[in-house]
């Protein structure tokens, strides 16, 4: 709900010294933000699966367009592109295509039915990020993911970045503080809409160089900023109009 900054397990019920205190750490864990903090079923009935995808319809593969794709078709099973990003904790992009949720049996039967998903199955590797999408020993090395990325980030020629997934409560002042580690930032500014003044979901970040633009485009690309998973693209000239629906809208 909005204004909870974490919700954690009481490690000393039976003592009434209570730490309320929180760190920038619970506040960005995804085991924290998605599972604990956020889950969108009742206690017990929710399990973690890995949903394997064909390759995406996006044109030219990126990360970004991929993770909208992964979004849309969640949403298509949970009703609402909130608890789409809500439940997403894991994507894989480059050779072998799927993601990781958070969804109950019901869910499941549904999501294993939309065009594109070709198998659902139980993430037996929960507590790591070595996820098995090929369904064999097709699994990039880190060495040969690195180069692909490489490769991709090379026709970066722009200092203004796109970032689209934003928390309707997340202000300029936060996300200067999630991008400024890359490099000077001339502007950093999050579109409102100008009847309701409130945030639309994306924001433009511009940097001085165009390597810290790239630097940030590769590492914040999939990042959770307030419990929320973040796109990062090159900004176009006139970008596309995105909309995730208004905060608050039920599935």
């Amino acid at each position: 709900m909005p204004r909870v900054l974490s919700v954690i397990p009481d490690p000393d019920f039976e003592s009434m010294v209570k730490d309320y205190s929180y760190t920038n750490g619970q506040l960005s864990s995804p085991s924290t933000s998605y599972t604990e903090g956020s889950s969108l079923f009742p206690a017990g009935t929710s399990k973690h699966w890995l949903v394997r995808m064909a390759r995406p319809s996006v044109g030219v593969i990126r990360k970004g367009p991929v993770v909208d794709y992964y979004v849309q078709v969640l949403t298509k099973v949970l009703g609402n592109e909130k608890d789409a990003q809500m439940c997403l904790y894991h994507v894989s992009w480059q050779s072998n295509y799927g993601f990781c949720c958070e969804l109950d049996e019901v869910c499941v039967q549904e999501l294993a039915g939309v065009p594109g998903v070709l198998s659902v199955q139980p993430d037996e590797n929960f507590d790591s990020d070595d996820k098995d999408y090929g369904g064999g020993n097709l699994k990039l090395s880190e060495d040969s993911q690195e180069s692909t990325a490489s490769n991709e980030e090379t026709d970066v020629r722009t200092k203004k970045l796109f970032v689209t997934g934003l928390s309707f409560y997340t202000s300029e002042k936060t996300l200067r503080a999630a991008f400024e580690g890359y490099g000077e930032l001339v502007e950093v500014k999050i579109i409102m809409d100008k009847i309701s003044k409130r945030s639309k979901g994306y924001a433009f970040i511009e940097y001085t160089t165009l390597e810290a633009a790239s630097a940030a485009l590769k590492e914040m690309n999939g990042k959770i900023i307030n419990g929320w998973m973040i796109t990062v693209d090159v900004a176009k000239t006139n970008p596309p109009k995105y909309s995730r629906g208004r905060p608050g809208a039920t599935r």
